[in-house]
């Protein structure tokens, strides 16, 4: 309601407007009358607020002051050299002062960032430029840390964190026969570019061979390939063939030799023509024995030569062997037995058969047989041409697996405790075990006997459990179901047929010989 309104009364019905006109002229404005008074209507005493005194609280009275210790001096420093004095100033300043090159940390000697290094110490902190992390357990014992990466293609190889050297080095890129020789796996699992990992070189280690030349200038022998003995008549020294150039270059050559280190010795016993005398052999044999009573040291002989059974070779190699002189023959390539085979059946003979590895079995033109102790990679092996050092060369045959196995026993002989007694059986007990496929070899049971070991540096190893470094001399069982795995030989695309048409040739050939009353020879 407005100010000038009022609110009616209980008895406003029975008075007449005239009276209540009356009534409000005259009544008091600032009261508002009710006909009957309720204790509710009761005037309320007025309240009033009173607001207490406040008085301020003592304030407490601080305890005293405790005293501040002075801290214990610092232990004075040794004198520094006077020489050094120049340096003190531009310490904090100067970063080539610290020794941080190259993963070099030394905590007390750097900090570049001016913090406490004692944060670092407990947060378990990684330098990745370094190559190794910080752990509370190694802070102590490891006060100095040198570590860096050296890449490969495939993966990374860290060098010891305390200087040392890696224990293997890789080369990258690496030819297949090489990468085949330091993984359990096989090249058919893996894809390229291939990795070579090896920790011996063959340093200290002679090879001599026995082969259709070499061409020693050949840059990739490093200067390590020198002339021997020439034993081919009417032929002067060197490879006119590029079989023995291309064998050498397997043994030790930088790109595609297995021993990067080793002496590489000219031994010419074969013609131009890829054959040569039994006597040219002989005399090879005797010459490399002979150097090797000469110059001490430890030598192996590589012979990628062969011909049918001839006592007098092998009783050379058995002769060699003895004096020391590790003789490491290819099987040949005639898919015989290699009984059949000289100086590849010898009893000094370390005997090496033909591996293809496009699936890792017998390559179809090896022989094999009780005597073949090793397998090596045999097919489309590439090395170096002697026509043209620019362009490396492809071939395929034992004369090709040998090689291999001849660098891999001039990397064990490298070792003090290695001799050429024990080499054999070092190398055989490295093999790959029981993995050469039987799939698609033409007439399987012919194989029985042979033994299955892949050559292996022991480098790249896996740990597969399927590999362990135990022998198994037959190739298969007896009651293996061996005709499943026969395919028929036109579906194979591991061999050059060129090469098997020349062998088949040439073993003909050599067999009207014997049947006409010739003399055999040796061929490549």
């Amino acid at each position: 309601p407005g100010p000038d309104d009022w609110f009616g009364e209980p008895d406003d019905e029975a008075r007449s407007p005239e009276e209540i006109e009356e009534r409000n002229r005259t009544r008091d404005p600032n009261k508002i009358p009710t006909s009957t008074p309720s204790p509710a209507s009761e005037p309320v005493p007025e309240l009033s607020i009173k607001e207490p005194e406040l008085t301020p609280a003592p304030l407490p009275t601080p305890p005293p002051e405790a005293p501040i210790e002075e801290p214990a001096p610092l232990p004075t420093p040794p004198p520094e050299p006077e020489e050094e004095d120049d340096d003190v100033e531009d310490e904090d300043e100067d970063d080539e002062d610290c020794d941080h090159d190259h993963g070099d940390y030394k905590e007390e000697e750097c900090d570049h960032d001016g913090e406490d290094d004692d944060e670092d110490e407990d947060s378990g902190h990684e330098d990745e430029s370094d190559g190794y992390s910080d752990d509370d357990d190694d802070d102590e014992e490891d006060e100095d840390h040198v570590g860096t990466w050296e890449e490969g293609e495939s993966d990374k190889v860290l060098i010891s964190a305390r200087g040392e050297t890696p224990d293997y080095e890789t080369q990258s890129d690496a030819p297949g026969h090489l990468s085949r020789i330091s993984f359990r796996e096989g090249l058919y699992t893996r894809s390229m570019p291939y990795d070579y990992l090896y920790n011996k070189k063959g340093s200290g280690v002679t090879a001599y061979i026995l082969d259709t030349g070499i061409a020693i200038e050949h840059p990739d022998f490093q200067g390590r390939a020198v002339r021997g003995g020439n034993f081919v008549a009417d032929e002067p020294e060197g490879d006119q063939h590029g079989h023995g150039t291309h064998v050498a270059g397997l043994v030790g050559s930088k790109t595609f030799g297995v021993a990067k280190d080793v002496t590489i010795v000219e031994v010419k016993v074969l013609g131009g023509n890829g054959s040569g005398a039994i006597s040219s052999i002989l005399s090879g044999i005797e010459y490399a024995v002979n150097e090797h009573k000469k110059h001490g040291g430890k030598s192996v002989a590589n012979l990628s030569l062969g011909s049918t059974i001839n006592p007098i070779i092998d009783e050379a190699v058995n002769a060699a062997f003895k004096e020391g002189v590790v003789m490491v023959c290819a099987a040949g390539n005639s898919n015989l037995d290699v009984a059949f085979t000289s100086p590849a059946r010898a009893r000094g003979s370390f005997t090496v058969g033909a591996l293809d590895t496009k699936g890792d079995t017998i390559a179809i033109f090896s022989n094999y047989g009780k005597k073949t102790d090793i397998f090596a990679s045999g097919v489309d092996v590439l090395s170096l041409n002697s026509k043209d050092f620019d362009k490396p060369l492809k071939m395929s045959g034992t004369s090709m697996a040998s090689p291999i196995v001849a660098g891999l026993v001039a990397t064990q002989l490298e070792d003090d405790d290695c001799g050429p007694y024990d080499v054999r059986g070092r190398v055989v007990d490295l093999s790959i075990k029981d993995e050469i496929s039987i799939k698609g070899l033409f007439n399987v049971y012919k194989y029985q006997g042979t033994p299955n070991r892949i050559s292996f540096n022991g480098v790249g190893d896996s740990g597969s459990s399927k590999n362990k470094l135990t022998i198994q001399e037959p190739m298969f069982e007896q009651d293996q179901d061996l005709l499943k795995y026969v395919q028929d030989i036109n579906e194979i695309d591991v061999i050059d047929r060129e090469l098997w048409e020349l062998s088949e040739k040439r073993y003909q050939e050599r067999e009207q010989q014997i049947a006409g009353g010739g003399v055999p020879g040796v061929a490549v």
